[in-house]
């Protein structure tokens, strides 16, 4: 006859013991995933002054404004939190600016196996919301950078990577103020030194390109842009 309740005394016993190596098994996952969340994506050779010519495509307005520079990928689902960080903190931004949103595309290729590239070369903007949102709310100008080229040339090699350039000098010359990204993780939103850093660079009283204030840096989390094209699977957040 089946003895349930020797059954159960056993299964008491070695309950602690089966904790203990579930425990031991989450261990490696949870030190994956938090590396993950705190690797800093890679920053490149970010120009310190931007002539005209550089800002030449980055922005279509009067040109008295600060310029605040964004570089996106479409599949970052990272960047998510870098916008919303922007968004809540734009209504405390005391003098104008103006933002430009470098959104990652990839250039279409015939015959190209990449489903990815693909996909993102047929990318639509508006399609997916949390940009959308983004863009409405910061009123910031959309421009399609193919392969991240423009991107590149400014340094920002990582999705979610934002610029902050001073009002041009009379010789059309921005100044860089901020660099880097503005959340303490990979997806992690709210108040962080970060997103602090940029406002107070850009409350400052003098954005101008003559003001000699060192620039401010931070650390910027999420994909890089290349990387996340050369996969071959995968999809665009909605």
């Amino acid at each position: 006859m089946f003895d349930q309740t020797r059954l159960r005394s056993r299964i008491q016993r070695l309950l602690p013991v089966i904790l203990v190596l579930w425990l031991i098994a989450l261990v490696p996952a949870t030190r994956k995933l938090m590396a993950f969340e705190w690797s800093t994506g890679a920053t490149g050779l970010i120009p310190t002054r931007l002539s005209t010519s550089a800002s030449k495509g980055l922005t279509q307005n009067d040109g008295r404004s600060a310029l605040l520079v964004v570089a996106i990928h479409p599949l970052c689902s990272c960047t998510r939190a870098t916008l919303k960080e922007l968004e809540d903190s734009a209504p405390g931004w005391k003098l104008p600016y103006h933002v430009t949103f470098l959104l990652y595309k990839a250039k279409s290729q015939s015959g190209s196996a990449t489903p990815v590239s693909t996909h993102v070369s047929d990318f639509d903007w508006r399609h997916t919301a949390y940009i959308r949102d983004a863009q409405q709310a910061l009123n910031a100008e959309v421009v399609e950078d193919l392969n991240g080229e423009q991107a590149a040339k400014l340094g920002a090699l990582t999705s979610g990577e934002v610029l902050l350039y001073s009002t041009p000098d009379p010789q059309g010359s921005r100044r860089l103020l901020f660099s880097g990204g503005v959340t303490a993780g990979r997806g992690m939103e709210g108040e962080n030194g970060s997103i602090t850093a940029l406002e107070q660079a850009i409350n400052a009283q003098n954005l101008n390109a003559a003001n000699s204030q060192p620039d401010a840096h931070a650390p910027v989390y999420g994909c890089g842009l290349a990387a996340l094209s050369n996969r071959t699977s995968g999809g665009s957040s909605k």
